[in-house]
């Protein structure tokens, strides 16, 4: 399968966006990445419709930016990254960027200062803030610190650092050297950055995250909604313990639950019933913040039966908790 547009010299930056039938969207990222005064930028876009709908888009912005298109008709974003990652001629950095993330116009230059301020670590994010979407009513709820992480994809980090054992990316924004990958790709599953950038700690990298350089995440309407968010809350959960039990050399849960299953599971039955009978008391609660709880408690629940269920499946073989391919991904 061949690049459009192959005629790009070596770049410092390469970023990828990978974009699903929102070609306004994706304008506003590339012009906003148009402001970056940097030499040696290579944008590569990779369109997972089914139908090549972001090329015209791509195009038009082929004047004020060096941009590169691809088609990966294939579903799932993990299979567009993945095209991405076996392009030609990418840059010895490579970030990831969502095609509703908004960067500053010294957000390139930030990319690369932070690579040059670590050298030996490997992969990095910096802090995101919300951009909320124009004359729409922005329900209270959807303020709550308790949910932006998750629900808006939205991080904030106090300083410079390493990343925590187990603290997984955002993944609308970051970033790795090229020369750590080899065969790592990302999965086939929801949310398949954070898996990606776990797996590239697991193989011997240091993460590093910082509150600069900064990214707005445009809000999408759809993200407003309870059932979207409860429906989101229940994937979160699930998938936080395929993210962390998968990796036991350096995730703290995934370790105890490789050596000390029986310990595990009791863990996972005590945050079970703990979080049910938060869930239990959301309608006690003051009413703002009842949404919040309950979604939180959403997570929780997901995430410790899903523990469970692996945990069971795992001590079933007399094995560490499986890798994702073993288990179906029927998550509705």
């Amino acid at each position: 399968m061949t690049i459009e547009r192959t005629t790009v010299k070596q770049a410092d930056l390469t970023v990828l966006i990978c974009t699903l039938d929102r070609p306004d969207s994706l304008r506003e990222t590339l012009q906003l990445l148009a402001q970056n005064d940097i030499d040696g930028l290579d944008v590569l876009v990779i369109d997972n419709a089914n139908e090549p709908t972001a090329r015209a888009v791509t195009e038009s912005m082929s004047a004020e930016l060096s941009v590169r298109y691809l088609h990966e008709p294939k579903a799932g974003k993990g299979h567009a990254l993945n095209r991405g990652l076996e392009a030609e001629c990418l840059a010895p950095i490579i970030a990831v960027l969502d095609d509703d993330m908004s960067p500053g116009p010294e957000w390139c230059r930030g990319v690369l200062d932070l690579c040059e301020r670590w050298p030996d670590s490997g992969v990095f994010a910096a802090g995101s803030y919300v951009v909320w979407p124009e004359n729409i009513e922005i329900p209270e709820w959807v303020r709550r610190g308790a949910v932006s992480c998750w629900a808006l994809s939205v991080v904030r980090y106090d300083k410079e650092r390493y990343t925590a054992p187990g603290e997984f990316m955002s993944g609308n924004h970051f970033w790795f050297r090229r020369d750590i990958v080899g065969s790592r790709r990302f999965p086939d599953f929801w949310a398949p950055e954070a898996h990606f950038t776990l797996g590239l700690i697991d193989d011997g990298t240091t993460g590093v995250v910082a509150p600069e350089p900064r990214c707005g995440h445009r809000i999408q309407p759809n993200l407003l909604r309870i059932d979207v968010q409860r429906e989101r809350a229940t994937k979160m959960g699930r998938h936080l313990a395929r993210f962390r039990l998968e990796f036991p050399r350096t995730v703290p849960q995934a370790k105890m639950a490789a050596n000390h299953p029986l310990l595990w599971k009791v863990r996972c039955l005590a945050n079970l019933a703990r979080w049910l009978l938060v869930a239990a008391s959301v309608p006690l609660r003051r009413s703002g913040n009842r949404i919040p709880t309950a979604l939180v408690a959403r997570v929780a629940i997901a995430n410790n039966l899903e523990c469970l269920r692996r945990g069971s499946l795992s001590m079933g073989r007399g094995l560490a908790p499986p890798r994702p391919e073993v288990l179906s991904d029927n998550l509705e």
